[in-house]
């Protein structure tokens, strides 16, 4: 390739974001006409670089896609217009990034997603498109057809796409773990009392959120910054950070989250000790690997919050407390899931609806006894999908299930790398802990980051296949 075709290579790839961002900063302009700020119109090209950085960096596009639900219920964002969904937004913004990659960088390849994820997921769609014709929550099923055909698609899918390099995927780790950071602030900030009871919540979401975000970064920290890093001092930043992030989980109050980073870690350290035992009986050796993490996530998990108790334990009064509820009788959000998860049980071992199940949304009605927009579900992936689709539905889920977990464990032994090694490992454990979560709150649009996790897993597979054959 010549240095004239090079050129018009580089200036082609860089034209289709400038017209995009200019075009979408001019309308914004238009707009700002009528409304006589001068605000506006001076943040015009600031709008407009950010736009062309979010399309040349669709992976920032697509975090902030996945945790709209997390910051788009901030008070501060009210000067938005109601038009303006920041999910949509993103979403689209990451589409257009990936088209972009592939027709005009040519950084991105046109690849089919493997039918291991592809036939189960259209098994699903299918199943809920047919289901509208006899669910008795028409409203609340086209809506939640809706978000599962476009929301938690996008979520399982664009990881083909976007994650064909390393570089990408750091990218994405390090929004996710800003994100959780500005949520510790946002805590922080708002006032903090000792032995003050009550939930913790951060941008206008709810406790959960906060919990959720902060455990899946911490997951990354541990198992992947800290354990990749090659600096002393950014390994330093790194516990640093790790330390900030258990205190805002301890701090909202949730308990689903702090139990499944718990178990999910515990998982990942189980399976290292399972493999270190092995080895050891079979090669009298130890593999440097896996001792250097056990140690880490060992002392990591267990002095952090050691010393964040021995430090900050008024300030955890509302987990110590819930916790001490749930050993004794659950509480009333435990028994409120116990009684859905009975009749969502009842739904899936009754004839007919074992066959055909509810229909989306069906469990809605079924619960409440009334069809809205905005529906009752079990806090329970499994039982959601059973109830409302069948059991060839909750097969076709397990089977996506399935093939991710072999797919994340096959991932680790064929890791050519150090960091495609402890990048498996991370992915495994992140799965682990969306796959608790969503056993115990959420529907499956809430629980989109269980999808993204999967995508990520098939996506690294793709990577680790292609580094092999280079």
């Amino acid at each position: 390739m010549n240095l004239l075709t090079i050129s018009k290579v580089r200036a082609n790839s860089i034209l289709l974001p400038i017209m995009l961002g200019g075009s979408i900063a001019v309308g914004v302009m238009l707009l700002s006409i009528h409304l006589d700020n001068e605000f506006i119109l001076l943040g015009l090209p600031l709008l407009c670089l950010i736009i062309i950085l979010l399309i040349i960096f669709p992976e920032i596009s697509f975090g902030l896609f996945l945790t709209a639900g997390v910051y788009k219920a901030d008070p501060r964002l009210e000067f938005l217009p109601i038009f303006l969904d920041l999910t949509v937004l993103f979403g689209f913004l990451s589409m257009v990034g990936v088209l972009y990659g592939i027709l005009i960088s040519r950084k991105i390849k046109l690849i089919l997603p493997q039918r291991s994820i592809l036939w189960p997921y259209i098994i699903i769609i299918f199943l809920s498109f047919f289901s509208l014709t006899y669910t008795l929550a028409s409203i609340y099923g086209t809506d939640k057809l809706l978000r599962l055909s476009t929301i938690t698609l996008l979520s399982c899918f664009l990881p083909f796409y976007l994650f064909q390099k390393e570089a990408p995927i750091d990218r994405f780790f390090l929004l996710f773990i800003a994100l959780a950071f500005a949520m510790f602030l946002d805590i922080a900030t708002g006032g903090l009392s000792p032995e003050e009871i009550g939930f913790k919540t951060a941008f206008g979401s709810n406790y959960l959120a906060v919990g959720r975000i902060c455990g899946n970064a911490a997951i990354v920290l541990s198992l992947y910054s800290l354990m990749t890093s090659k600096s002393n001092l950014n390994k330093i930043l790194y516990i640093v950070l790790l330390t900030t992030l258990l205190f805002a989980l301890f701090i909202s109050g949730g308990r689903g989250p702090l139990i499944a980073l718990l178990l999910s870690v515990s998982c990942i350290f189980l399976y290292l000790l399972v493999r270190s035992l092995k080895s050891v009986m079979l090669n009298f050796t130890l593999k440097k690997n896996h001792l250097k993490i056990l140690l880490i996530v060992f002392t990591v998990f267990l002095l952090v919050p050691i010393f964040l108790f021995i430090s900050f334990y008024e300030y955890f009064e509302t987990i110590i407390m819930r916790i001490h509820v749930l050993q004794e009788w659950g509480g009333f959000s435990a028994l409120e899931r116990i009684l859905r998860f009975k009749r969502a049980f009842e739904a899936i071992t009754s004839f007919p609806t074992a066959v055909t199940g509810l229909g989306i949304g069906g469990f809605s009605v079924y619960y409440e006894g009334f069809d809205d927009k905005r529906g009752a579900y079990p806090h329970n992936i499994f039982l959601e999908i059973g109830s409302e689709l069948g059991l060839l539905g909750l097969l076709s889920f397990i089977l996506m299930l399935y093939f991710s977990f072999y797919n994340g464990l096959s991932n680790i032994k064929k890791a050519q790398t150090n960091k495609m090694y402890f990048l498996s490992l991370t992915l495994l454990a992140l799965l682990i802990n969306m796959l608790l979560n969503s056993s115990i709150s959420g529907d499956i649009s809430d629980n989109r980051l269980l999808f993204a996790w999967i995508g990520i897993i098939y996506s690294t597979k793709n990577l680790i296949k292609a580094m092999k054959v280079g």
